[in-house]
């Protein structure tokens, strides 16, 4: 993949802490697989487990090796973010279960509400 394409897919702020990130992170100018939850998180990513297991997938499909030069990092995060965004995408959405409730058993007055002075009470 073309360091040209790279630059023109990740929003330029967006590359840029991922480029700091790269920088404080490495050593010898490789990044290893272990310090990317970190790297994310200082380019501005909530880590969570959700997220770990993205990176590992994203990682896995790409790199046989531990450790990745700053392009590859690069091309990485831009896998990482469309397997992100596919994520989102199949998420079923949880349907609704709020429904009514009656009132619950006063405990400081002794009172309690039968459903049938709860009925009175909201006709």
């Amino acid at each position: 993949m073309s360091t040209g394409r790279l630059e023109r897919s990740i929003d330029p702020g967006l590359r840029k802490r991922l480029l700091e990130a790269f920088s404080r992170r490495a050593e010898s100018k490789e990044l290893h697989r272990e310090d990317l939850p970190a790297a994310l998180g200082m380019a501005g990513w909530a880590v969570t487990k959700e997220i770990r297991l993205l990176i590992e997938e994203a990682y896995d499909s790409l790199f046989q090796y531990n450790t990745m030069t700053q392009n590859e990092f690069l091309q990485f995060f831009e896998h990482f973010q469309a397997l992100e965004k596919q994520r989102a995408f199949e998420r079923p959405s949880k349907p609704s279960t709020r429904t009514a409730a009656a009132p619950s058993t006063s405990r400081s007055s002794g009172r309690s509400w039968s459903p049938r002075a709860f009925s009175r009470c909201i006709m």
